[in-house]
């Protein structure tokens, strides 16, 4: 015998289940840490690297996004 479906469950194959995520820059600069952060422990323990030298290439990603947050924050009401 076969598994019964029920109408219910019909529904949510054509339901979306997340909502998008709508992109601001403090969400941009997170998800670039989130990234960032782990990848720059790697990159230091894995090429042994100077810690100088690892905080730079987490920094600079850092510092660009935060010139983008400034300027969207600038010209957010212009558009």
């Amino acid at each position: 015998m076969g598994k019964r479906t029920y109408i219910k469950d019909k529904k949510l194959l054509n339901t979306t289940l997340k909502k998008d995520i709508k992109w601001t820059p403090t969400k941009i600069i997170l998800a670039a840490l989130g990234f960032l952060i782990p990848y720059g422990g790697f990159v230091y323990y894995s090429t042994s690297i100077s810690l100088i030298f690892t905080g730079l290439l987490i920094a600079g990603p850092v510092m660009a996004g935060a010139f983008y947050g400034f300027i969207y924050f600038v010209n957010r009401d212009l558009f």
